[in-house]
């Protein structure tokens, strides 16, 4: 799917559309896109990974056991939710912007 996005509006806009039953504001918002590839996970077994880059069944374990409070939980409930879309590989070019 990288291929068919020139650029990060077109891909908000496309994943806000898949994902109708989730804030749109929350999908739409560039800063959580940019912040999938830049944030670093700060704890655990993946500490100091870039969160798109988080294995899938690390943030499975997660969203049953509890995803942290605040931003971080948030990012990483939305990091789960594009790779479960098969969408993470959308968001890994943002890691060179």
């Amino acid at each position: 799917l990288c291929w068919l996005f020139s650029d990060l509006e077109s891909v908000c806009v496309y994943t806000a559309f898949l994902f109708p039953v989730q804030s749109v504001h929350t999908m739409l918002e560039k800063e959580n896109m940019l912040k999938l590839a830049r944030v670093k996970m700060p704890f655990g077994k993946y500490s100091g990974r870039v969160l798109i880059d988080l294995p899938e069944e690390y943030l499975l374990w997660f969203e049953r056991q509890g995803f942290p409070n605040g931003e971080l939980g948030k990012l990483m409930a939305l990091c789960l939710t594009l790779k479960i879309e098969g969408l993470d590989e959308i968001v890994r070019p943002l890691k060179n912007m």
